[in-house]
């Protein structure tokens, strides 16, 4: 028995937990076990246990290799339609149904968030192949407040969100190179670690270089919606958000079900993996 059955046992065997309604095991794109396990009891209750182990920073998270979230709905039609949307997201490598809103829901989850920074020495603008590994995820700060973000994706070049001179209003998905497009020899950078992450470096520098291709974003690019940030973790995490936003100090570990800023179905149809 896996650790996802194992947690589906533990699960039932709670009382009150209500009767079992329906139970889905599958496995992400990305390679991740999942069960989708609803239970009926004054309502219905639809849970998404799946395990990460591998994909978490042992180091931060020792104890979170399993996420559990689930969702509450007062119909069978809604409990469906939320079943099938996490089948659907799942095996096709997109994880926004980890991240439902709680606005929307009624809503527990057990999943932690938060990034670490690591500095990347100076002398990567000489040789950034000595200090990077295609799929690192790496920022700089062009403000205050906010940070500029990349996915490095070999030989010098980095996919990301720029108007490369243009403006904000000509930003989108492109290649440039790590130095001197994306930083300068006054900048500080770093490498972005994520406590978790469910994809491989390999992959997040395929899906950018997919996104480079297919254009990204699809919208107008908007700072606050639309930004750099949101590229970066849609190719690393399967779904859009914006760290600056999310995570107002760097180790903040976050409240799980945070409000993402927008859904990104457009994907699913594409066929971009």
């Amino acid at each position: 028995m896996d650790k996802v059955e194992e947690e589906v046992e533990k699960i039932l065997n709670r009382k009150p937990v209500g009767e079992k309604y329906d139970l889905y095991y599958g496995t992400s794109f990305d390679g991740i076990p999942f069960a989708i396990l609803t239970t009926k009891h004054w309502w219905y209750k639809v849970g998404v246990i799946a395990n990460i182990e591998g994909r978490v920073d042992t180091s931060v998270y020792e104890d979170h290799k399993i996420c559990i979230h689930s969702t509450q709905h007062q119909t069978e039609k809604k409990a469906r339609e939320r079943i099938e949307k996490c089948k659907d997201e799942l095996e096709k490598g997109l994880y926004n149904c980890l991240f439902p809103n709680p606005s929307s829901y009624g809503f527990t989850g057990i999943l932690h968030h938060g990034i670490r920074k690591e500095s990347i020495p100076r002398e990567a603008i000489i040789n950034p192949d000595k200090y990077l590994e295609k799929g690192d995820i790496i920022s700089n700060s062009f403000a205050l407040t906010a940070s500029h973000w990349a996915i490095y994706i070999g030989d010098g070049k980095v996919a990301y969100v720029s108007g490369h001179g243009g403006g904000k209003s000509e930003a989108v998905a492109r290649i440039g190179r790590f130095y001197p497009d994306f930083v300068k020899p006054e900048d500080e950078f770093w490498k972005i670690k994520f406590y978790y992450c469910f994809r491989k470096p390999k992959t997040i520098a395929a899906i950018a270089m997919y996104c480079v291709e297919h254009g990204f974003p699809k919208e107008e690019y908007n700072f606050f919606t639309q930004n750099c940030q949101h590229f970066v973790t849609f190719c690393a995490w399967g779904l859009e958000a914006s760290p600056d936003k999310t995570f107002p100090e760097v180790h903040n570990r976050g409240a799980p079900g945070y409000q993402l800023s927008r859904r990104i179905d457009y994907f699913l149809t594409t066929g971009a993996y």
